[in-house]
């Protein structure tokens, strides 16, 4: 399975971040040209899908 029949699979999950695709777009286009930047928003989506889990995965 690919990144995006990934995606469009998560996309439908009745628990997920919101904006699934949309951030996971955004951190793969900040890596091309702000490495920082996408790190920062890995790093905020990560926090986003501990917060689902209950903080499970810490």
């Amino acid at each position: 399975m690919n990144e995006k029949k990934a995606v469009k699979m998560i996309d439908r999950f009745a628990l997920r971040p919101s904006d699934y695709k949309h951030k996971v777009d955004a951190v793969f286009a900040a890596a091309g040209t702000d490495m920082p930047l996408s790190v920062t928003l890995l790093q905020e989506f990560i926090g986003e899908v501990a917060k689902l889990t209950g903080n499970q995965f810490d």
